[in-house]
């Protein structure tokens, strides 16, 4: 009796050990995380168990993250509490490469968008020497499995009308944003690093829709709308659910799916019916007038003018005004195939954000 208890208690101490070793012991190492892919991709591990690491600049703001935890849970300051901070920047590399000491996991979910023609060296630094940096410091720690956001930017165009997918090549010879260029080159140092003997994946989201970030990015199409937008183009474009995104990067690191990169799109539609759909949620009159090509032309050609007469950045470029217009169609075939993954529909997804909106202006 005495040899069957001591044999059940080994038994039971190294199931025990079994779970704490695979869950809690894993050191995951996050960057960007006081972004909206980022600051989601926080909350879900740290509700996983994981022990997280999170990089963050000395001026970032983290209440932001606090913040969006509070959309998701009512023990938002506990789970905030759990993040271990680190200061630093994708743009340092001996930094990052102490702070990632010991990390088996990375996700780097930092970057700078921006279309100002004056950001063009920031955008670059962070993007593309940014992103070789981390992944610099993620071989010299042998970490074991890294996920690199990236965007559709870095894809090609149709040259046959069919949907843009993970296969569609770049094309050198089309006019392309320094932000695309910087994701571009920034693939290459993933595939450089996949060559070296990193296990990678890379994730291309399409415009990703997510709260609390209301002055920037998508999150500022609810503020705009709401403020009373009149106008709208015509261009159409894909749209993703952050959680989605998130919820798409943890499986794939999940079940090793490396060396390859998926394209993350629930939806495809025009810019004026996600305004429309944004007005509804929110209660407000959607924008009513449509811009037109000429319009564009000029708009960005006074911003321009503006611009050098005031030192400030355009409101529009001819960059944003070109993309403003184009009718983007993206494939989700890969996903949908390959994970047997549903998407959160997008207007599904507009109507949870929009109730946080409004909730937030309460």
């Amino acid at each position: 009796m005495i040899n069957i208890s001591i044999q059940g208690d080994i038994v039971v101490w190294c199931f025990i050990l079994l779970i704490f070793t695979s869950n809690n012991l894993i050191l995951i190492f996050v960057t960007g995380g006081t972004g909206l892919v980022g600051s989601r991709l926080l909350y879900v591990l740290l509700k996983r168990g994981k022990e997280v690491h999170a990089l963050a600049r000395k001026e970032s703001n983290t209440a932001y993250v606090k913040k969006v935890f509070s959309y998701y849970s009512d023990q938002a300051s506990e789970l905030f509490d759990r993040i271990i901070w680190h200061e630093g920047d994708v743009t340092q590399p001996d930094s990052l490469l102490m702070e990632m000491e010991g990390m088996e996991e990375v996700y780097h979910t930092a970057a700078f968008v921006s279309f100002q023609p004056s950001d063009k060296q920031k955008i670059f630094a962070v993007n593309h020497r940014g992103t070789e940096n981390v992944l610099n410091a993620a071989l010299e720690n042998k970490v074991r499995k890294f996920c690199h956001v990236s965007s559709v930017a870095p894809l090609g165009h149709s040259v046959d009308g069919s949907p843009i997918n993970e296969e569609s090549e770049w094309d050198f010879e089309l006019d392309k944003s320094d932000y695309a260029v910087s994701k571009f080159l920034a693939e290459m140092e993933v595939n450089r690093a996949i060559e070296e003997g990193l296990s990678a994946v890379i994730v291309n989201p399409v415009v990703i829709l997510g709260s609390g970030f209301w002055s920037r990015g998508s999150s500022s199409f609810f503020r705009h709308v709401y403020k009373g937008m009149k106008y709208y183009t015509e261009g159409t474009n894909g749209y993703v659910d952050v959680r989605d995104v998130v919820d798409i990067m943890l499986h794939l690191m999940d079940n090793n799916c490396f060396n390859e990169r998926f394209v993350l799109s629930s939806q495809c539609i025009s810019y004026k019916e996600i305004l429309m759909q944004i007005a509804d949620n929110l209660k407000v009159k959607p924008p009513n007038k449509r811009v037109t090509s000429s319009m564009l032309n000029l708009a960005w050609r006074l911003e321009s003018l503006k611009s050098t007469l005031t030192g400030k950045q355009p409101k529009i470029t001819r960059k944003s005004a070109k993309s403003a217009e184009e009718n983007l169609i993206y494939s989700n075939r890969k996903v949908l195939d390959q994970l047997n993954y549903s998407f959160v529909p997008v207007n599904d997804t507009i109507k949870f954000i929009g109730d946080i909106f409004l909730k937030d202006k309460a």
